[in-house]
């Protein structure tokens, strides 16, 4: 079995080999090969804007920082809005090289971090006005997800005309919690993003690819309903949060887990035996026989806090539950904390 078909039987749950292996830190060949979109070039809206028209303000803390000077901050403003081209060519100017090479006919290929749908309209309009929007104004709301969505879905249809069969798994990065609960109700979810996340996840799988979901904070009552929406692989970057028992026990098996331990409490605070236990519950409770969990190792580190020795806990203990691997030796450790402090 090679690791395409590995990975492909995990998110399936077709009984694959072994856990899938994400960094070469869990003991083995990678069976993942990454592949991204390029910017376009394009002429910024006001100085330092980003391709869709607004700014990041960012404080010292090294992430992404948050959307600012908005390009649709009052609706007046959508008449002169500059949408971009997502059949650029230039925007997929990277991918031919990167599945020329060897590694991409043998491993499963990811498209990481594409255009997410309230991701964007965040970025669009910003948090308080798009949350009044869904009550004020919700014919003007729903134009403008409808016109992010045909963007996302012609982008989805360009890929898989342009590389027909080559590329397995898309992310979309949309955070839809707080920390007790989704920011919207189900019901206003589904009139809002039903139709347009079904839509999404039609035309991934028709391009033969895997819908994989990013998505922060407690989401466990919207979990039933993107998985009616063809989410195969979800990321939850705090299963503390969203409580792993509680997870386990609604969807293990229903759809397959893409995690590491805890970024926002236990990497962060936690002390190597609670890390090294909550990685054991993890590889234990999310999967299953059949498949349904991938763990990974990467972290930014910087932005959430954490010392690249918590990093390295993490690692051996899913080297450890996983795969039944020892842990790093002291070089390979050393090698591994360096390149997390870049």
């Amino acid at each position: 079995m090679n690791a395409l078909e590995n990975v492909r039987r995990c998110i399936e749950f077709e009984g694959p080999d072994h856990i899938p292996v994400t960094s070469p830190v869990f003991g083995r060949e990678p069976e993942f090969w990454y592949i991204r979109l390029e910017t376009p070039s394009y002429t910024p809206r006001v100085p330092g804007a980003t391709e869709w028209g607004h700014t990041m303000k960012k404080t010292s803390v090294p992430n992404h920082g948050i959307p600012a000077d908005l390009p649709i901050e009052t609706w007046d403003m959508l008449a002169d809005f500059r949408w971009p081209d997502a059949r650029n060519p230039e925007r997929y100017r990277s991918i031919p090289e990167r599945l020329a090479a060897p590694e991409a006919g043998r491993r499963y290929v990811h498209l990481g971090w594409y255009v997410g749908l309230y991701d964007t309209i965040l970025r669009l309009r910003g948090w308080q006005a798009s949350m009044t929007d869904f009550v004020a104004e919700p014919a003007k709301i729903k134009d403008l997800i409808a016109r992010v969505t045909d963007f996302m879905l012609a982008g989805i249809d360009t890929l898989s005309e342009k590389f027909p069969g080559r590329i397995h798994g898309i992310l979309i990065p949309d955070d839809w919690g707080g920390q007790k609960a989704a920011f919207i109700s189900i019901e206003m979810w589904e009139e809002f993003f039903g139709g347009p996340y079904r839509e999404i996840g039609r035309h991934i799988h028709k391009a033969g690819m895997h819908f994989w979901l990013h998505s922060d904070g407690r989401i466990n009552e919207l979990l039933d309903t993107l998985i009616e929406c063809g989410v195969d692989v979800v990321n939850m970057p705090s299963p503390t949060v969203v409580d792993i028992d509680e997870i386990a026990e609604r969807f293990a098996g229903r759809i397959c887990f893409a995690n590491g331990v805890d970024i926002q409490k236990t990497l962060v605070r936690g002390t190597d035996d609670e890390i090294e236990d909550e990685a054991r519950r993890l590889v234990e409770k999310w999967n299953t026989p059949k498949g349904g969990f991938i763990p990974f190792a990467e972290y930014n580190l910087r932005a959430i806090g954490a010392a690249p020795r918590r990093a390295l806990a993490a690692v051996n203990a899913f080297r450890k539950y996983a795969w039944n691997l020892p842990p790093l030796s002291d070089e390979e450790s050393r090698a591994f904390m360096a390149r997390l402090e870049i």
